[in-house]
C-alpha cells in the first residue's frame, strides 16, 4: 500500500516534469520546422520625389518601386535616392548639382550619412560596470587607453588597472566636480563608448537617482562635468552615446514611455523624434540618416514601419508599414496552450519565460481530453479524473506525458 502511494506520487512528479519539458521543446521544434527568414520591403524616403521608394523582395528576385506602384530600373532608382547612391551617381556623372535647392557638397553628404540601431538586448543585457575614461582633448590622432577605469554608484572611484587599487586623489577630484554639478547618487545608468575605436571622445552620460542627466569627460587631464538640465517632465529611462563624424549629436535618449529623443551638441538641445513611443523591451529601431531625411525603421513582432523624419527639425514627414512576406499563419500553432522559453532575442539572461495562448488553444485541450478518455475507456472513471483535468489545462504536453507513463493518477 505504501509502495503504491509512493509510486503514484513519483508518477505525478514525472508527468509534471515531462509536461514542462515538452512545453519548452515542442514549440522550438515546430518553429525550426516552419520558420523562415523575415522578408520586409526596404524603404527609403526620396529627397527628389518626396515619397517612399522601396526594394520589394519576391521568392526569386526583387524589384524597385514607389508607393504609387511605379517600377524603376536600377539607374532610375539611383536618381530617386541621391543621398544614398551618391558614389554611384558621381561615378556615372549623374549627380545633380542641387538637391532640394541646396548645392551638392559631397563632403557634407558623406559626414551627414550615418546609421544607428537600438536593440532591446543592448538595453537589457548585463554589463561589467567598469569604464575607461579617455582624454577627450588628446593631441594624438588616435585615442589612448587610460591606465585606470572608474566605477560609480553613490560616488565615483578610479581604480588603477595594474595595481588594482583606488586612486584616491583622482576620485576625490571627480567626486567634488560631480556633486558640485548637482549629482545625486546612486547612479542609475552610465552611457558611453568604452573603446578607443571611435571617431572622437565625448566621455560618458550619467543618469542619477533623480533622473537628471550629467555629461562627464576628461579635458586636458581635468574633470569636465555638466548637468544637461533635461526638462523634469521627461522621465529619463536610457541614453545611448554616439560618435558620428558630423558631431551634431551626443546620442539618443529614451524616456520611460519609450519616446525617443536626440541630444544635440548645440547647447544640449533635446529634440523629440517624430515617431510614436516604442516598447523598449521588444522593439528594434534602425535609423538611416542623410542630409535631408532620417529613415527610421521600427520593427516589432512581424511588422516594420518606416518613418521619414525631417533631418533638421526631427519632425514626422511620412510613414509606410510593411508586413513580413514570409509570415504564414498556420492554424496548428494554436495547439500550444502555453510556451516556456529560457532565452530571448531581446536580452542575454537565462530565465523562464511563460507565454500563454488561452483561450484559443482550449478547444484543442478538450480534443486531447476526449482522445485520452477514449484510449483509456476501459479504466475506472476515478483513475481518469486527474489526468483529464491535467490535460485540460496543459493540452498536448500533458496528453503526451500521460500517454508516455500510462498514468492512473488518483
Amino acid at each position: 500500500m505504501v509502495n503504491s502511494k509512493i509510486m503514484k506520487k513519483l508518477i505525478v512528479i514525472v508527468v509534471f516534469m515531462t509536461t514542462m519539458i515538452l512545453s519548452w521543446i515542442l514549440p522550438d521544434l515546430y518553429k525550426t520546422a516552419t520558420d523562415e527568414a523575415p522578408e520586409y520591403p526596404l524603404s527609403f524616403y526620396s529627397s527628389v520625389a518626396d515619397k517612399f521608394c522601396s526594394f520589394v523582395f519576391t521568392d526569386d528576385d526583387f524589384y524597385r518601386t514607389d508607393v504609387d506602384g511605379n517600377r524603376f530600373t536600377q539607374q532610375q532608382f539611383d536618381s530617386l535616392l541621391p543621398m544614398i547612391y551618391t558614389n554611384q551617381l558621381v561615378y556615372d556623372g549623374k549627380m545633380p548639382k542641387k538637391v532640394r535647392g541646396v548645392d551638392v557638397d559631397l563632403q557634407k553628404i558623406r559626414i551627414s550619412n550615418f546609421s544607428y540601431r537600438y536593440k532591446p538586448k543592448a538595453y537589457q543585457k548585463p554589463s561589467i560596470k567598469l569604464y575607461p575614461l579617455f582624454e577627450s582633448m588628446s593631441a594624438r590622432v588616435d585615442l589612448s587607453t587610460p591606465d585606470d577605469v572608474f566605477r560609480i554608484s553613490d560616488k565615483i572611484e578610479f581604480i588603477d588597472i595594474e595595481s588594482n587599487t583606488v586612486n584616491s586623489e583622482k576620485s576625490v577630484q571627480y567626486n567634488k566636480a560631480l556633486y558640485n554639478s548637482g549629482f545625486s547618487g546612486p547612479a542609475k545608468r552610465i552611457a558611453g563608448i568604452p573603446s578607443a575605436r571611435k571617431n572622437y571622445d565625448e566621455g560618458y552620460f550619467i543618469i542619477d537617482s533623480n533622473n537628471a542627466l550629467f555629461h562627464m569627460k576628461c579635458v586636458n587631464g581635468k574633470p569636465f562635468i555638466r548637468n544637461v538640465n533635461i526638462d523634469k517632465s521627461i522621465n529619463i529611462e536610457c541614453f545611448e552615446a554616439t560618435d558620428y563624424p558630423n558631431r551634431e549629436s551626443y546620442g539618443f535618449l529614451f524616456d520611460s514611455s519609450g519616446q525617443m529623443y536626440v541630444l544635440t551638441t548645440e547647447g544640449y538641445n533635446l529634440q523629440k523624434l517624430g515617431i510614436p513611443p516604442i516598447d523598449m523591451k521588444n522593439t528594434v529601431v534602425t535609423v538611416m540618416a542623410n542630409m535631408f531625411f532620417w529613415n527610421v525603421m521600427v520593427k516589432v513582432n512581424n511588422s516594420k514601419t518606416t518613418y521619414a523624419i525631417d533631418a533638421r527639425t526631427k519632425k514626422y514627414v511620412d510613414s509606410i508599414e510593411s508586413i513580413n512576406a514570409n509570415i504564414v499563419y498556420h492554424w496548428i500553432e494554436n495547439i500550444f496552450p502555453f510556451i516556456i522559453k529560457l532565452t530571448s532575442n531581446n536580452d542575454e539572461y537565462i530565465k523562464p519565460r511563460f507565454m500563454t495562448n488561452y483561450p484559443v488553444a482550449f478547444l484543442f485541450n478538450i480534443f486531447f481530453v476526449l482522445t485520452y478518455l477514449c484510449i483509456f475507456r476501459r479504466n475506472r472513471l476515478s483513475n481518469k479524473i486527474l489526468p483529464s483535468l491535467w490535460i485540460c489545462i496543459t493540452g498536448i504536453y500533458g496528453f503526451i506525458a500521460c500517454l508516455l507513463f500510462k498514468s492512473d493518477i488518483n
